[in-house]
């Protein structure tokens, strides 16, 4: 069936607004078709290309049937490939689609006999085209002229998407069965040797080596000094350290020269332009600037005054959305593990920020642009190996660069700005050159810092530094107490440079600063959220636990706290030469209760690892906890866990802490409420140190007072944090399969990833590759059953006498379970909820049955059997609040009485977001991530207070097992490294139970 037979696909009714009939006969001759193609159904479901559905999903056959009439097709569906019709060429739709491709309209054919003025016959036809660009001219002014080698390997590109894989084969050419093949290499991470037995790797890189992008191999100072690079290209000898730049060569003069040591660095530019070459990115790179922004909140960093400033400050770079905004990260690896070589690697890597948020920071466009050789840690020498990405940069703000939209069809010149850097702290002071140790290591304090020396400990402390943040009239500040004896603080809090005045307190400027708008910008290096957080997590857990080798509450920590604290309750005993137990360590019978309570613990699939692998009942510790395991205890579990097993003076403060990262990481932030979470993280700070000692005060716990002051500047931590670069570096790591050539295999593994995923841009609708993966929590399409008003008839005749019973259901990016189906299970997903005008209501899921009524269309509706626990407040159910806790007595059920309740039928209740799904408030839909767990709106309700002196010892006045104070400071044999962050989005509700006997 031609195009032309296909009109009536968009004349669905006439002029009297009745159904047409030739519509109705099209419809049944293209189910009829679409059922003839069992490789693109779904049993005996087929896509629906209705208005509505737009192929997203599948339905019966009836279904289909029923939209199609009364919604119509999808526009611009002629050719009906969603459902297994071959991609046939229509020059009037083919010239609409691709008229970004202006090329000599000549009929010029090159040797393979492919014309040139022919228009592209499929979609990898097109594919070539864009790899190439739109300034790519495969023929000079002489047409008769032989085709210079980069146009050759366009005309090869050309005739292998032209070339059937097989003789009449409809369906696959040259080119996509190995663009496919190729993307399963990328995503399996298949070795070349295992490869090569499948099909010859080297004969496929060579045909579509035009697709790549370029790499440059450049050669290094074995000791770092230099690169032979730009003017000292030709050098062979190190210009600072007189070093050799090539191992002596052993056997003839002929042998090739080997440098001692390499970089591989991957400009930027064509990579950026290739955003602008293709539809799938192209419109969206101008998002930043057309998404609407409600005032005073900030959900993407272009909402943010940093951003809002470098615009006004640069007009003419402003003035054109397409400009770039880029940001960089750099972290070690260790790509043989922490039992193997020592072998340190340090990839950096740049993204754009123009995209929106379901693309930002996602894989495929994270792009890695130098891999800094090891085995050791660059350190300060880091700058020698970014000077080829600065001078690009310095190019992309002072030159003009011609690139293509193809979204806009025009031409324009490309700018890319460096907006900021994110590291953890370690890395930070290597990008910033300014030390993170030592007394001065806060990079916004600086030389106003109060931290000090713990004789005993040997370590920096910042105890008593945070009063300075408080209100002038605070009585924190007159407090000689609670903190350093005999001391008050009269001081302001010390003042946050910009721009020039940076420039006056550093001594030696880093790299960076020879970008020319670099003193403009209000942030240049990013504290990482994620770091920070599971430091201080670690510090918490760990002292609250006593856990030995790893709490800061210790025989050296003690003899500190007795030189600069008035804390005579927790002095050393001479007498019996013990020390008292402090209010904030738990006894045996207590540790024991957290463990056990951790080991049952169970959550919605994917919201984080599994905990009960981390805990060690014989030592009552947690080991092999990861940052984000780290991150859903801080903000969901700590306020839970401890609340009866702390005083409430502990209890409150931890609490607040809690609820202050909680909010700090929301996805949906404004300025007021940073700016409230601004002034009360001092209060919290100095709660948290009238309680623990000074050598719990590490710098970690010092960040935590600018971590609101950056937010509000910035905005939301999500696109800050180094959740998405870890994750990224894990994925690096399994790129390495030659371990004598760690740089070189990632190079290779990574240029033939940048070509599957350009290429995965053009494949079928069917082909699932990284971008295009299913969810997690998939529901096949299923639709949300609408009840129309001419179907009263039917539904009130009642469902029909049987039902289908399920123990699993997907809708909406949920996994729901019946109670009974997970009892053997790692993960809870029966716990559901429903708000109510006076009270929520809370269950556990019984039953999940599909009821279905009577007639066509086929109408189901899916019924969910709850056993409620009664709501009553203060019987049923308790909130906390002040802090927002929700206890649930799982004793009570719904319309029963029981006067009498214990304390162990209690359980607290977690609402959690739905995995791997972003909700745009100005869209209205929801598209696809894979961030760390984040609330969507910051809740301010943390009610900071203070409390009258209470001793810090233990009332049952027992003595406490002290360690010597020997710190385990480095990464421990049981913990594992940072890449294997968790997704954690589910919006079921979690049951945390949590039974202790009171004393």
């Amino acid at each position: 069936m031609s195009f032309s037979d296909r009109s009536w696909m968009y004349r669905r009714l006439t002029a009297d607004g009745f159904i047409n009939p030739e519509f109705v006969e099209g419809v049944d001759a293209f189910i009829h078709y679409a059922c003839s193609q069992p490789a693109y159904m779904d049993g005996s479901k087929i896509r629906c290309p209705c208005k509505k559905c737009k192929h997203k999903c599948f339905l019966s056959i009836d279904e289909v049937h029923l939209h199609l009439l009364r919604k119509g097709f999808v526009p611009h569906y002629f050719q009906w490939t969603r459902h297994g019709e071959p991609l046939v060429a229509s020059t009037s739709r083919r010239a609409e689609e691709h008229t970004s491709m202006n090329f000599n309209e000549n009929d010029v054919e090159d040797g393979c006999g492919t014309n040139f003025g022919e228009v592209l016959e499929n979609s990898y036809r097109q594919m070539v085209h864009d790899g190439l660009g739109h300034t790519f001219k495969p023929v000079g002014e002489n047409v008769h002229e032989e085709p210079n080698p980069q146009a050759k390997h366009f005309f090869d590109l050309l005739q292998s998407a032209d070339r059937e894989l097989w003789p009449n084969c409809e369906t696959m050419t040259q080119l996509s069965s190995i663009a496919r093949i190729l993307n399963i290499k990328s995503e399996g991470h298949i070795s070349d040797r295992s490869f090569d037995k499948i099909i010859d790797f080297y004969s496929m890189k060579k045909l579509i080596r035009a697709l790549g992008l370029p790499v440059e191999k450049i050669d290094c100072c074995r000791i770092r000094c230099m690169l032979y690079w730009g003017d000292d290209m030709n050098l062979e000898q190190c210009k600072f350290c007189g070093q050799d730049r090539f191992k002596p060569r052993k056997r003839s003069t002929k042998q090739k020269l080997v440098p001692w040591k390499r970089m591989y660095y991957f400009p930027v530019t064509p990579r950026l332009q290739r955003l602008y070459a293709s539809n799938v990115t192209a419109s969206h790179m101008r998002w930043h600037a057309e998404h609407k922004q409600e005032d005073g909140v900030m959900t993407y960093p272009s909402d943010a005054l940093a951003w809002k400033h470098f615009n006004d400050t640069h007009v003419e770079f402003s003035v054109d959305s397409r400009n770039v905004r880029l940001g960089l990260s750099t972290d070690g690896f260790q790509p043989f593990g922490q039992s193997g070589q020592q072998y340190s690697s340090w990839p950096i890597i740049i993204t754009p920020y123009n995209l929106p948020p379901w693309m930002c920071l996602k894989e495929a466009y994270m792009f890695l642009t130098v891999i800094v050789p090891g085995p050791t840690n660059p350190k300060q020498k880091i700058d020698v190996f970014l000077q080829p990405l600065i001078s690009e940069l310095q190019q992309l703000w002072d030159y003009d660069v011609q690139t293509y939209d193809v979204s806009q069809k025009q031409n324009f010149v490309l700018r890319a700005a460096l907006m900021w850097t994110i590291s953890d702290f370690s890395a930070f002071a290597m990008l910033s050159r300014w030390s993170t140790t030592g007394k001065l290591a806060c990079p916004y304090c600086r030389n106003d810092s109060d931290a000090f020396y713990l004789p005993n400990g040997g370590k920096i402390s910042w105890f008593d530094n945070h009063k300075k943040f408080l209100p002038t009239d605070h009585p924190f500040r007159r407090n000689k107490y609670k903190f350093r004896k005999n001391r008050t603080v009269n001081t302001p809090p010390p003042l946050i440079t910009f721009g020039e005045d940076v420039l006056q307190e550093i001594e030696e400027l880093g790299i960076f600063w020879d970008l020319p708008y670099r003193k403009t910008n209000l942030i240049r290096h990013n504290l990482d959220v994620m770091h920070i957080e599971k430091n201080i997590f670690d510090n918490l857990f760990n002292t609250i636990m006593n856990i030995e080798g790893r709490t800061k509450d210790n025989a050296k920590s003690r003899a500190d706290l007795q030189i600069f604290c008035k804390r005579n309750e927790l002095h050393k005993d001479l007498g019996t030469g013990k020390y008292p137990k402090a209010c904030y360590t738990l006894d045996k019978r207590k540790k024991e209760l957290i463990c056990e309570w951790l080991k049952s613990l169970k959550f919605p699939d994917g919201y984080v690892s599994n905990l009960a692998r981390c805990v060690d009942l014989r030592k009552y510790k947690l080991f092999g906890m990861k940052s984000h395991d780290c991150h859903v205890f801080m903000q969901r579990l700590i306020p839970i866990a401890f609340r009866e097993l702390l005083p409430s003076k502990v209890w409150e403060a931890i609490t607040e802490l809690s609820l202050f990262f909680k909010s700090l990481t929301s996805a949906e932030i404004n300025i007021g409420e940073m700016e409230k979470l601004e002034h009360e993280i001092p209060v919290i700070l100095c709660k948290l140190e009238s309680i623990f000692p000074p050598r719990f005060f590490d710098c970690m716990e010092h960040l935590l007072v600018h971590l609101a002051h950056e937010a509000k500047l910035v905005g939301p931590v999500q696109y800050r944090w180094m959740y998405p670069f870890e994750r990224y570096l894990h994925h690096l790591k399994k790129n390495v399969k030659n371990k004598a050539r760690v740089e070189g295999s990632i190079c290779n593994a990574y240029l033939v990833e940048e070509a599957s995923t350009f290429c995965g841009y053009y494949f079928e609708p069917h082909v699932n590759t990284r971008a295009r993966k299913v969810p997690r929590n998939d529901d096949g399409g299923r639709t949300k059953n609408p009840i129309e008003n001419k179907m009263i008839c039917d539904l009130a005749k009642g469902p029909l006498r049987t039902v289908k019973s399920y123990p699993v259901f997907f809708i909406n990016g949920y996994k729901y379970h019946t109670a009974c189906h997970e009892q053997n299970m790692s993960t809870i997903s029966s716990g559901v909820s429903i708000q109510g005008e006076m009270m929520d209501y809370y269950g556990n899921i019984i039953e999940i049955l599909e009821v279905e009524y009577p007639a066509l269309p086929v109408k189901r509706c899916v019924l969910f059997r709850c056993d409620w626990y009664d709501p009553t407040p203060n019987v049923g159910a308790k909130v906390h609040r002040q802090y927002n806790l929700v206890e649930i007595n799982h004793r009570r059920r719904l319309r029963q009485f029981e006067p009498f309740v214990l304390a162990t039928d209690w359980l607290a209740v977690c609402k959690v977001k739905p995995r791997g799904v972003y909700e745009s408030h100005k869209r209205g839909d929801h598209s696809l991530e894979s961030e760390a767990f984040q609330e969507d709106v910051a809740v301010i309700n943390a009610s900071v207070t203070y409390d009258d002196d209470e001793p810090l010892n233990d009332p049952s006045n027992q003595y406490a097992d002290i360690s010597s104070g020997e710190d385990d400071e480095g990464l421990s044999s049981d913990e594992e490294p940072e890449f294997d962050s968790y997704s954690s989005e589910d919006e079921d509700d979690c049951n945390l139970s949590l039974s202790c006997d009171s004393d």
